[in-house]
């Protein structure tokens, strides 16, 4: 490669010490704007300017360094002989030094300094014999300094390292768009169907992001890929509009993926979100963000029996009096629990599915954190026609139920089928044949219940009860409910 430039740039690439990269000295500006990088408008020549760190890369050279052609030009009326110890020389305190050149042969220099007027340099300018009494004519007294491997070294010992901070802060600007991803994975089929995030601008600049599109590209390795990552499947699904976002402020987005990634290859899965829009007065910028999914933490597809894929205790027909019926059966994945009252009958009869998470080898239960989130999917939760009961009570109920430590609980259900338990229990209904996604701290807060640290769930309860009533039914009492999955996970937050 050919170097095509003037003696400093030739020098530069002859020496190249490491010394001059040591430290680099920040060029950050106090304006965001793409041309302040080399040009932020603060200076016109006329005034020398001391806060540096607001000058531009052109500006801040203009200022502080000549070449060969432009010592002391008065085009240039900074930096000029005033910038100097010329004073010194003229009154004759300034010592020659020894300069040995690259042949081996030693003579005498006399260096000035640029001792004002911006960056302090010890070897600015040599001076001739002409230099002292050419001094105070206008014109022609650049023609009678020069610069030499000395001056070189010292202009790129202050300049480099200013060039290098100010490559970082460009590149600080490309890339300081800043954003928070909080990630739930969503499930339908033993396997990932949709993406919720919360994205949050986090901008140190504090510029807002507006009039763009969010973007969404997940990768995973498939069942037998290679480890390398040359098998993987990738997934672009369609974007979403940003809206705007202030700093600090954040958004909710979801994304449907347009295949399902099945569940046994969740761990590979990679995901990057990428922004192009406004930030700031910045238009096309583009910010990233790589994130993973969450733990999940509990995980009940019913493909696994009726033991599941945890030690569920079903009700079994001899637990009940000679009633009715009680029926909990697997059918193509999904738990169906049916409870039938005979015609003729007013003793209760009830139904349940129960998991123990204390039993769990663990002595507390699930840990519940701000960050967990409840997933379900019960697709019926019906009754053929309500017992009657007094007014303002009821004697059948049907519902899942979550119960933590300290008393607390959830309860889900449909209208006319729950059951008051405490006032420590936060009660909901649902849409049947839903993707139910919620996050258990919020559920609580919503209620007005404070939640307790630590916070564990101790038990999952499905239930179908019938009570007693005042004298024998003249109907066939029938609770079915059919329960596709449910997932306890937790929510994967990107560091800011």
């Amino acid at each position: 490669m050919n170097w095509i430039g003037n003696r400093f740039e030739a020098f530069v690439k002859k020496n190249n010490t490491e010394n001059w990269f040591n430290e680099s000295i920040g060029g950050t500006l106090s304006d965001i704007s793409l041309t302040n990088f080399w040009d932020a408008n603060n200076y016109d020549g006329s005034v020398p300017i001391t806060a540096e760190n607001m000058l531009g890369i052109a500006e801040y050279t203009n200022l502080n360094f000549v070449s060969s052609y432009t010592i002391f030009s008065k085009k240039y009326p900074y930096p000029n002989e005033s910038s100097t110890n010329i004073e010194e020389y003229i009154l004759g305190n300034l010592s020659p030094e020894i300069v040995t050149d690259e042949d081996g042969m030693t003579r005498e220099e006399i260096y000035f300094a640029k001792t004002q007027h911006g960056a302090e340099i010890d070897h600015f300018v040599i001076p001739s014999y002409l230099s002292e009494e050419m001094f105070g004519i206008d014109g022609g007294i650049e023609r009678t300094y020069r610069l030499d491997e000395r001056c070189f070294n010292d202009y790129a010992a202050t300049l480099i390292p200013r060039a290098i901070g100010y490559s970082a802060g460009l590149l600080d600007y490309f890339f300081r768009g800043k954003m928070q991803i909080a990630a739930v994975p969503v499930f339908f089929d033993n396997s990932i169907y949709a993406i919720m995030l919360n994205v949050k601008n986090m901008t140190p600049s504090q510029e807002q992001m507006a009039n763009g599109n969010f973007s969404l590209v997940v990768r995973y390795t498939p069942t037998n890929g290679n480890a390398d990552g040359s098998d993987d499947i990738f997934i672009r699904p369609n974007d979403v509009e940003s809206g705007i976002l202030q700093y600090n402020d954040g958004t909710d987005v979801q994304f449907y993926l347009p295949q399902l990634i099945p569940l046994e290859n969740y761990e590979s899965v990679k995901c990057m979100l990428v922004f192009k829009g406004e930030l700031g007065s910045e238009q096309n910028a583009v910010i990233g963000k790589s994130f993973s999914l969450g733990e999940i933490k509990f995980n009940e597809e019913w493909d696994n029996g009726l033991n599941g894929n945890y030690q569920w205790t079903h009700t079994t027909p001899d637990e009940n009096p000679d009633n009715g019926s009680t029926s909990n059966v697997i059918y193509n994945g999904i738990l169906v629990k049916d409870n039938v009252r005979y015609i003729g009958y007013d003793t209760p009869r009830f139904n349940s599915s129960d998991l123990n998470f204390v039993d769990l080898n663990n002595p507390d239960g699930l840990e519940i954190t701000p960050d967990t989130y409840l997933e379900f999917k019960i697709d019926d939760l019906s009754i053929n026609e309500q017992p009657p009961a007094p007014e303002g009570t009821t004697s059948a109920w049907q519902f899942l139920s979550l119960r933590f430590n300290t008393g607390l609980g959830l309860q889900f259900t449909q209208e006319g089928q729950g059951l008051f338990l405490s006032p420590d229990t936060a009660y909901y209904t649902f849409n049947l044949g839903w993707i139910i996604v919620v996050n258990i701290y919020d559920l609580f807060q919503n209620y007005g219940i404070p939640v307790p640290e630590p916070f564990y769930l101790e038990s999952i309860d499905l239930t179908q009860q019938f009570w007693n009533l005042l004298e024998p039914s003249t109907v066939e009492h029938q609770q079915h409910m059919e329960v596709d999955f449910m997932r306890i996970v937790e929510r994967y937050v990107t560091p800011e």
